[in-house]
């Protein structure tokens, strides 16, 4: 048992001491918290206040009187004075504003009204309506276009790209990317051998055969893009035969879950996975952004089989 000492009573007093001194000090602390938080819930209320306010006494735009009616513009041509009438929208969903195109319906149903039996005349030929300097800037840009491609034509012809720095080649999907890519331009341009050149390459030598894993999205946009585009310039039938085999081997990649489709694809093999950049997640601006590629083989083979991917 300990006995009550000199220095045991002055402890006892020390620590007594020091709990009165805190209990104390809460107890003044307690006022000051309470009204920081008091004015920090009158300074949210009034600042709620201020915005509903100000909500309710904006201007109503959709009733203004100059948006229910349309407006003129006068544009002068050659003939004089020529009037057209733009209505603008007045409400949202009312008129002035064209409803949706309704989804295609229905075996063949195509996307758009466009004649895809037609092929389009595109050129490069001076016009009447051309401003002054047109002609020869397009000319200038043929010319900046027919040394780049022959640049990669000599070092790295049926491969994808063209490394500038080195020279070096570069193959990301094994598919001559730059000819698919290239090939529209060559049309529009005029530049007839070049591409016939590439159209045979493309007919002897173009496979979708690769067995290893590539890039959906780029092979999609360039590959795929590319020999729309190209098909529809001339209504060659080789191109929309390349196009529906390389939209074939790529179905599988759409076969998840959720229908969304992966990353990476395996022409050869069929087998789909995510790219490990990715960490697994699917990427929106690619999900988003093929849709235009597939459409397009789907309307120009006038089937469904694409379009339902």
């Amino acid at each position: 048992m300990l006995k009550d000492t000199p220095r045991s009573k002055q402890l006892s007093k020390l620590r007594a001491r020091t709990l009165t001194t805190k209990s104390s000090s809460t107890s003044s602390l307690s006022p000051v918290y309470n009204s920081v938080a008091l004015q920090l819930l009158i300074i949210g209320l009034i600042f709620i206040s201020i915005i509903t306010i100000i909500y309710f006494n904006l201007p109503d735009i959709n009733h203004h009187d100059h948006l229910q009616q349309g407006i003129t513009i006068e544009i002068e041509d050659e003939n004089g004075k020529k009037i057209i009438d733009v209505d603008l929208p007045s409400q949202p969903g009312t008129g002035g504003v064209s409803k949706p195109r309704p989804p295609p319906s229905g075996s063949g149903s195509k996307t758009s009204s466009f004649d895809f039996d037609t092929p389009i005349n595109a050129n490069l030929k001076e016009q009447s309506s051309d401003l002054p300097g047109v002609f020869d800037k397009r000319m200038k840009i043929r010319e900046t276009f027919i040394d780049a491609y022959n640049a990669y034509d000599k070092t790295c012809h049926g491969q994808d790209e063209l490394v500038p720095i080195g020279p070096k080649c570069h193959n990301w999907v094994g598919m001559g990317l730059t000819i698919i890519d290239a090939v529209d331009t060559m049309y529009i341009m005029g530049l007839t051998d070049m591409l016939k050149e590439a159209r045979d390459w493309m007919e002897s030598s173009l496979s979708f055969n690769v067995n290893r894993g590539i890039s959906f999205f780029e092979t999609t946009i360039r590959c795929l893009g590319g020999l729309m585009s190209i098909y529809d310039l001339t209504k060659d039938k080789l191109y929309l035969d390349k196009a529906l085999d390389l939209g074939q081997r790529m179905k599988p990649v759409f076969q998840t879950g959720t229908g969304m489709p992966l990353s990476e694809i395996n022409l050869a093999s069929g087998h789909k996975k995510s790219a490990g950049w990715t960490g697994g997640s699917v990427l929106l601006a690619e999900v988003g952004t093929i849709q235009l590629e597939f459409q397009s083989l789907s309307d120009r083979l006038d089937k469904e089989e694409t379009r339902e991917l």
